[in-house]
């Protein structure tokens, strides 16, 4: 059997509109004029100095420079003869003078110029060159006979303040987004507009010396690295309005990752910048960085980006505070605070629990109250809380100036546990097969497991079934979809804290190992448990099968691509989903690939089939969203994903790897379907057969941000799938994704009693490595043993 090498690289060709005609009879389409025989197929090429063009008036530059080339139809062996173009200029203003285009004899390609000696500073002139006549300019073709272009001379001035030239830049965007760097500043020397006074610009904010800082390299590394793609190019800030400063979207000149393109800047809406005291501060949050190849994502939300112009001073007058973990066992509850360089002092009191309209009298009372702690420090300041008592309380904080003016404040719910105390969660579960009991009222043991779970004193409860698979060999993704769950309500709570929350896990497969999972916090601590695993009754579908390289059989494989041609029923993990087992994405259509003919035979007698297939991209290639199809190779009975992505795709695909936990750029014949069964084909990972990369599924985003990631790819011939979830797997998805979906709230039988310290399924090595950042930031949860 061959081991493909070869890359296929093919562009797909936009498929052609039929217009079908009525019934009615109509008048005989006409066609337009032929071509002049003779016509010297003149155009203008792509090419630098069209769309908005910006000069420096101290440039002395009063004219640009075109070039033209002509598509001559006649042999290479015949004189193409020398010619001068006639033009249409359109101009306006009646500033613009264009030089003959004029070809000599043989020459294909020449240049031209258009000059524009008395164009004013600050005014935007538009111009466009257009080729009319059919002698020299096709009445069909495709390419540009016309070029246009607008050209505005501004003087740009250094920002000077009292002598003072150099300004500086403070950035949070890269610390938001990579987790480096927080709050670095840098020198930056800005220019301002001399007729749009408010409109600012440096030259490669981003440099070497910035990018050095926030990564922790020296600049000498940076450089080396060659992230930096053009150290010309210039980043523009309008504070042409002071109270609504802006940042256009625009280039960095970063190119850190070929993953993810080239990085672009801007502010993001609702969050404009203030321009005060000679400094544009940008709220946290405020920020937005782009990628080429993955779009758009809020960042920045660690602190105000700054731009601090020539004789600013850049001031923080700044206090947070967060509770970092539960009371250990001497009493000692750590609380952070983060403070503003220029804040002089924070003074902060513990009381027991407030209203909420309570705290701001106590916060206003700070500055004169005897008993409030006083901190002095600046930046990051960690402190114990320590009291007599167990209970619930409130720290109130505020932050003066050096003038004793507040300048912030901030307040945090603390539960307390005084040393000597246990408020340690207790909470247990149990996973179970469906008892005969179940069964005879019609409880299936194929697609439910019976549960309990009792606590005591449980403020907040989630309760979830994984596929133990999944859960055995990516536990930190599960447990990061567990926090994402909604918790128990009110009702099942009260049950769970008294007689014990019980009823069946619905929607499951047959013959397969699931474990439960329990999130659980009395509001002192909180802990996770595992039950099981436990195996559903029946056999394994074959969908839920894992499939590999060795599992290929060439009994089954197709060997004509015509015998791919229709409907096959597909199935797939979907990243973004919460079930991480497969499930029913619809139907893959497989047509005829009339852009590409099919190649071969190959030295070894085999040749390419290629198709075009469809619905790779599951439910979200919605209705109104473009057209999901892409190419595959049939050969040698294998099913390879060629390089060519979909012909409507406008932003990015990738391939994913779910064994390298991320997605890559497309290749070639990276990711095979292989016959697995009579009428059945598993998409794996191909490095047998294809590239030393474990690419294992497919990655896609659109521009307008919907995204879609499936791996495991199964496809079966519908007349031969027996797994029975073609039609109801939406409801076996719902089912799972909601694990109290059909909660029987009566306890099922006594037999569901407690059993009394069963071990968790976790090893020691990941019980300190939980945490739920979402509800409480840089909180370590303890994965517990069931108590």
């Amino acid at each position: 059997m061959k081991h493909m090498k070869k890359i296929a690289l093919y562009s797909l060709m936009a498929a052609a509109v039929l217009a079908l005609a009525g019934c009615a009879r109509e008048k005989a389409y006409e066609p337009g004029p032929k071509d002049d025989p003779n016509c010297m197929g003149v155009y203008f090429p792509e090419q630098e100095g069209t769309g908005e063009v910006e000069l420096d008036p101290a440039d002395n530059i009063t004219k640009l420079t075109f070039v033209a080339k002509r598509a001559e139809s006649k042999s290479e062996t015949e004189d193409v003869p020398a010619a001068t173009v006639p033009v249409t200029v359109v101009d306006e203003n009646n500033i613009f003078t264009v030089s003959p285009i004029e070809f000599e004899a043989g020459q294909i390609e020449t240049t031209f110029e258009v000059s524009f000696p008395n164009a004013e500073v600050g005014v935007s002139y538009p111009c466009e060159i257009r080729i009319e006549d059919p002698k020299y300019a096709s009445t069909y073709t495709s390419l540009p006979t016309s070029l246009s272009f607008t050209v505005t001379a501004v003087k740009w001035n250094p920002v000077e303040k009292d002598g003072i030239t150099v300004g500086s830049y403070k950035d949070f965007a890269f610390a938001d987004m990579y987790g480096v760097g927080t709050g670095v500043r840098n020198d930056v020397v800005y220019e301002e507009r001399d007729d749009l006074p408010g409109m600012y610009r440096t030259k490669c904010l981003y440099n070497a010396a910035l990018m050095g800082s926030i990564f922790g390299y020296p600049a000498s590394t940076i450089e080396s690295y060659g992230w930096i793609t053009n150290k010309e190019g210039y980043f523009v800030i309008d504070a042409t309005d002071p109270k609504a400063v802006v940042i256009p979207a625009q280039k960095l000149n970063l190119l850190l990752s070929s993953n993810d393109g080239e990085i672009s800047l801007r502010s993001r809406s609702g969050y404009e910048g203030v321009l005060k005291d000679n400094v544009i501060t940008f709220p946290a949050s405020g920020i937005q960085m782009g990628f080429a190849n993955a779009g758009w994502y809020t960042t920045a939300s660690g602190g105000e980006t700054k731009f601090i112009l020539p004789g600013g001073k850049d001031t923080d007058y700044s206090m947070t505070v967060r509770q970092m973990n539960y009371t250990d066992n001497e009493g000692n509850l750590p609380v952070r605070f983060v403070i503003g360089a220029d804040v002089k002092q924070v003074k902060y009191v513990l009381a027991n629990k407030l209203r909420v309209d309570e705290i701001p009298a106590v916060a206003e009372g700070l500055a004169d109250n005897a008993d409030a702690v006083t901190i002095t420090e600046t930046g990051t300041v960690d402190v114990n809380i320590n009291t007599e008592k167990t209970g619930v309380y409130t720290l109130v904080a505020a932050a003066f100036d050096e003038k004793g003016a507040k300048t912030a404040e901030a307040s945090l719910e603390l539960s307390y546990v005084a040393a000597g105390d246990d408020k340690s969660v207790v909470v247990s579960a149990i996973l179970e097969n469906v008892s005969e009991v179940d069964k005879a009222k019609g409880t299936s043991g194929e697609n439910n497991l019976a549960f309990f779970v009792q606590g005591k004193e449980i403020t907040e409860a989630i309760v979830k079934v994984y596929d133990y698979i999944r859960f055995s060999s990516d536990q930190s993704s599960v447990i990061s979809d567990l926090y994402k769950q909604t918790p128990v309500s009110e009702a099942n709570l009260a049950d769970l804290n008294g007689a014990g929350l019980s009823g069946f896990m619905s929607g499951l497969a047959p013959g397969t190992q699931y474990v439960l999972l329990v999130w659980a916090t009395n509001g002192y601590d909180e802990t996770i448990i595992a039950e099981g695993p436990v195996t559903t009754e029946g056999d394994p579908l074959p969908v839920y099968q894992d499939f590999s390289q060795e599992s290929v059989d060439f009994d089954y494989a197709i060997a004509d691509e015509k015998d791919l041609y229709g409907s096959w029923n597909l199935y797939g993990v979907d990243y973004y989903g919460s079930l991480g087992v497969r499930e029913y994405m619809g139907k893959a259509v497989f047509e005829e690939d009339t852009d590409h003919a099919n190649e071969g035979p190959d030295s070894d007698g085999l040749y390419d089939q290629y198709v075009y297939a469809s619905g790779f991209m599951g439910k979200y290639c919605r209705t109104g969203y473009p057209s999901d199809k892409i190419q595959m190779d049939l050969y040698d009975g294998l099913l390879y994903i060629t390089a060519d992505g979909p012909e409507d795709l406008v932003w990015s695909f990738h391939y994913y790897s779910k064994l390298q936990g991320g997605r890559y750029n497309l290749g070639s014949y990276v990711i095979a379907g292989i016959p697995v069964m009579d009428g059945y084909y598993a998409f794996i990972d191909a490095t047998k057969y294809a590239s030393s990369y474990n690419f294992s599924g497919l990655y896609w985003r659109y521009n307008d941000g919907n995204y879609a990631c499936w791996y495991d790819y199964l496809m079966i011939d519908p007349e031969k799938d027996d797994n029975g979830l073609a039609t109801n797997s939406v409801v076996m998805d719902a089912a799972i994704s909601n694990a109290l979906n059909n909660i029987d709230v009566e306890t099922i039988t006594q037999r569901y009693l407690i059993k009394k310290g069963r071990e968790s399924l976790t090893t020691p090595s990941y019980n300190a490595g939980i945490m739920r950042t979402d509800i409480r930031p840089e909180r370590t949860v303890r994965f517990a043993t069931v108590k």
